[in-house]
């Protein structure tokens, strides 16, 4: 039995370790590179369904509870309404108590560099109470109804984004 000494390694050993290095380098790098591009298009389509999710939550029950179709004119506080709805709840109370409720949907435009968003604006007797983005950095929002705005069975709001995250959300009213 040979022994060999511990002098170090020959040349081919070492170009064979390199290329194996070499191999395992490229491949961890295009990993790293596919996980990083696959979370940054996932992190946009999350950011871009948060605005559809929240659209979901409200306005459904928005234009299910409207007295009326979705007036165009409204009292937004810093932007232009594209759709208010109002309603009347009544306590359990003897008398009950009539509260007056408003939900709008206004695009308010702020910021450097300027962005528009979609704001739900909620007031109980003229007062504000609350209001929530509905959807980041908007192109355009609108409203539609069928058969028509004055007395409409749904009510649809289309928003569009530079993203491509644009959604619709169609509510029906409850028919007297």
């Amino acid at each position: 039995m040979r022994h060999r000494g511990d002098d170090g390694v020959t040349l081919i050993e070492l170009l064979v370790v390199l290329s194996i290095s070499g191999v395992v380098a490229t491949a961890i790098a295009a990993a790293f590179a596919v996980g990083v591009k696959t979370t940054d298009t996932a992190n946009k389509r999350l950011a871009g369904s948060q605005g559809a999710q929240i659209a979901t939550s409200f306005f459904p029950s928005d234009v299910r509870t409207s007295k009326t179709g979705p007036a165009a004119a409204g009292s937004c506080n810093t932007g232009t309404s594209k759709a208010r709805f109002d309603w009347n709840d009544a306590d359990a109370g003897t008398p009950p108590v009539v509260t007056a409720k408003r939900a709008e949907y206004c695009a308010v435009t702020a910021g450097t560099p300027a962005q528009t968003d979609l704001v739900r604006e909620y007031r109980e007797n003229g007062s504000l109470v609350g209001s929530v983005i509905v959807a980041y950095k908007i192109t355009s929002a609108s409203v539609g109804c069928a058969p028509d705005c004055t007395a409409p069975v749904s009510v649809t709001l289309t928003v569009l984004a530079p993203d491509n995250s644009d959604f619709t959300v169609t509510g029906r009213r409850r028919m007297p």
